[in-house]
């Protein structure tokens, strides 16, 4: 379940036999649930190229964090060109259900208590 304001990671899966691909080739586009677009150059938080080797190929990945800040249905894009023309690779359309009312930290880091609030 999606909570606003609560971030989350989104991989994707770059296959390609472009040698050579850099996390800079990849751009994302994010629409929000009252239609504003953003388009966000080299945001990627992580990337692994694909491997091209004659004979050889495997996927990559490149991952994004996204915060949602609203409620509603969002649209992610993984793409490649410009804020003026792009090309979509892969993308993910969601839907933020909950608010988180109030959160608390538990140590150690990796335990947590939290409040949703759902329609």
């Amino acid at each position: 379940m999606y909570v606003v304001d609560q971030p989350f990671s989104i991989i994707w899966d770059i296959y390609s036999d472009t040698v050579g691909l850099t996390q800079d080739y990849f751009d994302v586009v994010v629409t929000s649930p009252t239609g504003g677009l953003t388009y966000y150059t080299d945001p990627l938080t992580s990337f692994v190229s694909p491997n091209n080797l004659p004979g050889v190929s495997s996927r990559g990945t490149g991952t994004y964090i996204f915060t949602p800040t609203t409620r509603g249905r969002w649209n992610v894009k993984l793409v490649n060109g410009n804020a003026f023309g792009y090309d979509v690779i892969d993308e993910l359309d969601f839907y933020v259900f909950c608010d988180l009312v109030s959160g608390e930290r538990i140590q150690p880091a990796t335990k947590y208590t939290q409040s949703k609030a759902c329609p």
